[in-house]
């Protein structure tokens, strides 16, 4: 179902992200995962992504000013 969809996982708790990345990989998407906002503008500015799935609630930049860049 997901075939070949670039997704960018944003999410800081390591538990989380695990899961979602399982799960997303089961549907055959590929998927990168940053840890913070900060990291998450640096893929951003490196790579192509179709979507980006974001943590609002983060340390340091949030999820609200993430996306406001």
């Amino acid at each position: 179902m997901l075939a070949g969809i670039k997704i960018l996982l944003v999410e800081d708790n390591l538990v989380d992200q695990m899961i979602a990345t399982h799960i997303l990989k089961k549907q055959d998407a590929l998927v990168t995962c940053a840890v913070n906002g900060e990291a998450a503008l640096d893929a951003i500015n490196k790579y192509v992504f179709d979507v980006v799935l974001m943590d609002l609630q983060m340390p340091g930049i949030d999820g609200y000013q993430t996306t406001r860049f």
